[in-house]
């Protein structure tokens, strides 16, 4: 609890630091580099978002799995619009078979780019950016010499879907462990294209599950930190299924495997679980054995901490609001709270976290992958361009 107590604490005083803007002539040369497989709802709204940016100079470099894509067609009607010269569409060519599709796309879109990117920036197809987030990423490079800026993406629960506000919870822990660990959001991140080369992070990228995961021991190697920047922080409204919940979660805490706070996050989930499962079993106990007292403590125990760690959830959950997204209107009251916390701290993340450790195989975006090795060496087994339906392409397994 006084772990936790903590880690709140500084991210809460993290986020309520603003970022100062630098000014055009203290910007050079960025590159936005976004990878896309089946066309998200909003990657239209996506697109002229990046290309909307306050920035004085940069590109748009867009790569998609195929022609037959729906990205293809959205981002081909925006380039034959006047103002989008800074877009630069791709189409997949060759994916690596050591490495996921989105890793692969990236490094196609990299080597596209001229020598003059100074700054490169990431983002996902389902995010919206604000006008001004590329500046507010990029500024912390050149102001405050950082090497890797980022966003957080916060789950915000839907009202009649019970999932939703286990994942708003875990994802709450999930910032703060990213925070903790050094690990940027893929989706909505910058950094200097130097730093790059030097720790060989294309390298890394043609043996990865996922892009982000790769940069905390880059980072420590120089003794640095990411940049979190809570102004690009990015609200999710989305429903989500409990299947759908179990294996997102699952992959995400797969990712960390990388690095060697995954056992100790793995060993803190699964230890707090087992602890709060022997009071309450023990406590029941108790009373069928009619010694009250004991009962009483052990039972009182499992009740602190419950609450405890409840009202850590609704602490930090409002200092979102306060700090970073002011428009959230929903709040959490205990009972959603202390119910989310039940579900979530000792069953749900236990679950999850065991399981993240005999994954094999996985699925991701229609393409299945061999993870035996851990995230540091997937295998694609199988690759169908999205939209091909006779065209079938497949992965020389070793």
């Amino acid at each position: 609890m006084t772990s936790q107590w903590m880690a709140i604490r500084k991210y809460l005083k993290l986020i309520r630091t603003s970022t100062v803007l630098a000014n055009n002539e203290e910007l050079p040369k960025a590159a936005i580099l976004l990878s896309v497989r089946g066309g998200e709802p909003s990657l239209g709204n996506t697109l002229n978002a990046l290309l909307s940016q306050d920035y004085p100079d940069f590109e748009v470099h867009i790569v998609v799995d195929s022609e037959f894509d729906p990205g293809w067609m959205l981002a081909r009607d925006i380039l034959s619009l006047d103002q989008t010269k800074r877009l630069k569409i791709h189409v997949m060519q060759d994916p690596l078979h050591t490495c996921t599709l989105k890793c692969s796309s990236l490094l196609q879109a990299y080597e596209s780019l001229e020598n003059d990117v100074k700054y490169l920036a990431f983002v996902d197809s389902d995010v919206v950016p604000e006008k001004n987030w590329l500046r507010l990423l990029v500024s912390p490079l050149t102001n405050e010499g950082a090497l890797v800026t980022s966003g957080q993406r916060w789950y915000q629960a839907v009202r009649g879907n019970s999932a939703s506000y286990s994942r708003a919870m875990w994802n709450g822990g999930a910032v703060v462990a990213m925070e903790v660990s050094n690990i940027p959001w893929g989706g909505s991140m910058a950094m200097c294209r130097d730093f790059m080369t030097r720790h060989k992070i294309l390298e890394r990228w043609s043996e990865a599950f996922t892009e982000d995961a790769v940069f905390g021991k880059a980072l420590k190697a120089e003794k640095r930190t990411v940049r979190f920047v809570p102004e690009v922080s990015l609200i999710d409204e989305s429903t989500v299924s409990w299947h759908n919940y179990f294996r997102f979660v699952r992959r995400q805490i797969f990712n960390t495997r990388q690095e060697a706070f995954w056992a100790i996050l793995t060993s803190i989930i699964v230890i707090s679980s087992v602890t709060q499962w022997s009071l309450l079993i023990a406590a029941i106990g108790c009373v069928f054995l009619k010694n009250f007292s004991v009962a009483a403590i052990l039972g009182g125990g499992w009740l602190f901490h419950l609450f405890f760690m409840a009202s850590i959830w609704m602490w930090h959950e409002r200092g979102i609001r306060t700090h970073c997204h002011p428009e959230l209107d929903q709040r959490w009251d205990w009972k959603m709270s202390i119910s989310s916390t039940v579900s979530t701290l000792m069953y749900l993340l236990p679950v999850t976290a065991i399981a993240s450790a005999f994954i094999r195989f996985e699925v991701w975006r229609g393409i299945q992958y061999d993870v035996r090795h851990g995230p540091w060496k997937p295998k694609m087994l199988s690759y169908r361009p999205f939209g091909f339906s006779t065209e079938f392409y497949s992965s020389k397994v070793a």
